[in-house]
Parts: C-alpha cells; structure tokens; sequence
C-alpha cells in the first residue's frame, strides 16, 4: 500500500484494489481507447468486475500530471491514469502496455516478446519520464522450473516521456 500525506488531511492508498483519496474509488467510465485498442469499459457508476485484479502501481508527476500505471493481472494488461492533483478526478487514459502483443522492438526491428511483463516503474530525467522497467519472463510463471534459461529478469526500455506529456496536454 502507498499512502502520501499531501496537505495534512488527504491521502492516497494503493494496494490490490485501487482506491485514490480518503479510500473513495474514483474510477469511472473508460474513455473510448485509442484505434486497435482493447480496453475494458465500464459504465460510469459502476464498480469494474477486474477492480481487486490490479497490482504493481507506479505513481510519478510529470507534464503537469499525475500519472499511474496499474496491471490488471486477469485482464492481462496495464493500464495509464492521469489526475491534476493526485487526488481526485483520475482519467483512465487507456492500455499503457500489453504483454499480449509484441510492442518491445529494436531499431533493428526485432521483436521482443515476454509472456509476463510485470512490475513497472520509471526513470526521470528533467521531469519526464525516458525509462521503464520492468520484470519479465518468457514463459507462463508454472512453466519456469530451475536450470532452465527462462528464470525472470529486468529489462530497461527507452520511453519517450516528453512527447506523452505533450500528447496528454491536447
């Protein structure tokens, strides 16, 4: 769990549910995702069925946001909220990132594909973020057994922090 004391009165609290401010859910409706996206919605109100499946948060300010990225282990995939405050008003900006498709490539055009990629967390510099990290393996956990090649590992990914601040200010 995660818990920030702002103003003397207000807090954050992040654990295997996500719940933000003074134990209030906030979240809401999911926007429409971005074209090819797949992004579970629910109707405004609602609680999601996945809620209590969501681990590994990572909080950071940057761009005049604040941002977290969250895995929903059942659905397989992360999600980016964006919050003014950090408080109240969290955007579901959509899938951060996707174990389900190959999107780490190389300049080369190579394509890494890890079946878990779990744990984010970020490296800023000059107040964006330009590295994610995160534990990944290339099998199902139940498959990696010892002297095999597949044990986990962290990986560092370059990321373009300055143009998603930009992109999240239009």
């Amino acid at each position: 769990m995660f818990q920030s004391n702002r103003d003397g009165s207000r807090r954050e609290f992040l654990g295997n549910a996500l719940k933000f401010g003074a134990g209030t859910l906030l979240i809401g409706a999911a926007p429409a995702a971005r074209a090819g996206e797949d992004v579970p919605s629910v109707p405004s109100g609602e609680t999601p069925p996945w809620l209590g499946n969501l681990e590994d948060p990572v909080i950071w300010f940057s761009g005049g946001l604040y941002h977290v990225t969250v895995n929903c282990w059942s659905e397989r995939k992360a999600f980016l909220l964006t919050s003014s405050n950090g408080i109240t008003n969290w955007t579901n900006r959509g899938l951060a990132y996707d174990p389900t498709s190959d999107f780490l490539r190389y300049m080369d055009g190579t394509v890494n594909h890890w079946d878990k990629i779990e744990r984010p967390n970020v490296y800023l510099e000059k107040g964006h973020v330009v590295y994610f990290t995160f534990a990944v393996i290339d099998v199902p956990k139940e498959q990696d057994h010892g002297g095999e090649p597949h044990g986990s590992k962290v990986i560092v990914v370059p990321f373009d922090g300055a143009a998603l601040d930009r992109d999240l200010q239009q």
